[in-house]
């Protein structure tokens, strides 16, 4: 009598209509695996094959699913383990590119080859190596993932190399630059921001993300605890890009300044605004309190760069401004990097290894020299606290003497709002902050 084959054990027959041998054998699933072969002896062995494949792990189910199928599992599956402006990005390339170009193939049949003609196609389609590396990486994290959930035997997108990316090399500012822009965003509004940016070389994001509480001028601290960004049609408050980017330094003393001068200004608007004000505890907000939207800070700075003759300038290159003149001075390459809240020593060689040799010998001298401009030219604004409990004594604009300039405030201070506890409170506050300092007033005639 014939022994009976054990359960998941492979079999072997041959085909009426061809003649063909076929070897097969049973997956952990239930599902069959079919080889078609020109001999018995060619179907034994690759029935053996199988089975040894089978039991490393190195076969998967023959589930149908498409890789537009997977990729949008994956995608929801991301949203919860990355940053949101990750998951936006995400989003992009798997949405505009992947499913649209790849989606109606086979998981399973997916090979490196469908990817390297993918990533071909696209950069005869005009995108960018940069934006074609971005696809490569999404295609190489999602397929490695399903190989871990056992979907796929080996991850095709690893073993496909991504298009060379051309390095954005990064233009060394001088400290001629830096003083023409301090020159050009004297008295802004949003001074202080631009300060902060070219002397602590933070983020757009972590400007924009910056609270008060994480302003520490006793301590002359600033701590970077998050950043600002829109996703899904709303502006949210995110963690920092990566762990090393959460990080506290020191608060240059022009910095302080001009961030002193912004909360003065900042409780006048907020006393203005009345009812009107957001309190969102955000340093850098609009003239009710809300979030700035990045959108529109790029705007501004379009005029501002316009008006110093550098329509090339981007705004990140305010942070490569200050990690320029960093190094510039003299300063160690390892403080730099934890400066800019870099993941790695390698990423602030690579960017600035160019920077230095092109400065003059001079330039530490020349930097000291601007960060003194800048202390003069940093925003000093601070109102008289002749703001009293009396309604009556109360001007309806004020104009202040700053700088050997005047500054006009066309505040128009409703005497009714001053009766209540949070406008003394926000009184209080200026007095703390320095109003009055050698800063005369003057009502309007």
């Amino acid at each position: 009598m014939a022994k009976r084959r054990g359960n998941q054990e492979g079999s072997i027959y041959q085909r009426k209509s061809d003649g063909k041998w076929c070897a097969t054998i049973t997956m952990a699933d239930g599902k069959r695996r079919v080889a078609y072969c020109a001999s018995f002896d060619e179907a034994r062995r690759k029935r053996s094959e199988l089975e040894r494949q089978r039991e490393l792990g190195l076969l998967v189910g023959t589930d149908r699913q498409t890789l537009g199928e997977y990729m949008a599992d994956w995608l929801a599956s991301a949203r919860g383990r990355v940053r949101p402006g990750t998951f936006a990005s995400y989003s992009v390339y798997v949405n505009r590119h992947v499913i649209p170009g790849l989606g109606g193939h086979p998981l399973d049949k997916f090979t490196p080859q469908h990817v390297q003609s993918f990533l071909t196609a696209k950069l005869g389609e005009g995108l960018s190596p940069k934006t074609l590396r971005g696809l490569h990486a999404v295609l190489r994290s999602a397929l490695a993932e399903a190989v871990r959930w056992g979907l796929l035997a080996r991850p095709p997108a690893t073993l496909v190399t991504p298009p060379r990316l051309t390095r954005y090399e990064v233009a060394a500012m001088t400290p001629a630059d830096a003083r023409a822009l301090l020159g050009a965003v004297q008295d802004d509004r949003l001074e202080a921001l631009y300060v902060t940016a070219l002397y602590c070389g933070l983020r757009q994001g972590e400007l924009l993300g910056l609270r008060w509480h994480a302003v520490d001028f006793q301590a002359a601290t600033l701590s970077i605890r998050g950043t600002l960004s829109r996703f899904d049609g709303k502006l949210r408050l995110a963690p920092p890009k990566t762990e090393s980017s959460r990080r506290v330094i020191a608060l240059p003393g022009p910095v302080a300044e001009a961030l002193r001068a912004h909360k003065v200004r900042q409780l006048e608007e907020r006393l203005r605004a009345g009812d009107a004000w957001r309190d969102t505890g955000f340093v850098f907000t609009s003239t009710v309190g809300t979030p700035i939207e990045p959108r529109s800070l790029i705007r501004r700075w379009h005029v501002i760069r316009a008006r110093i003759g550098r329509p090339h300038w981007r705004f990140h290159d305010l942070r490569h401004g200050a990690a320029s003149l960093w190094l510039a001075s003299g300063e160690n390459v390892k403080h730099v990097q934890e400066l800019l809240g870099h993941s790695r020593i390698s990423m602030t060689l690579d960017t600035y290894s160019h920077v230095v040799p092109t400065m003059h010998g001079d330039a530490a001298h020349a930097w000291t020299r601007c960060c003194a401009t800048a202390a003069r030219l940093a925003v000093k604004l601070a109102v008289n606290a002749v703001l009293n409990d009396s309604a009556g004594d109360c001007s309806p604009a004020i104009f202040l003497v700053a700088l050997g300039g005047f500054v006009v405030l066309p505040a128009v201070l409703e005497p009714a709002a001053f009766g209540s506890a949070t406008q003394r409170s926000i009184r209080t506050e200026l007095r703390a902050h320095g109003g009055g300092n050698g800063i005369r007033t003057h009502e309007r005639d």
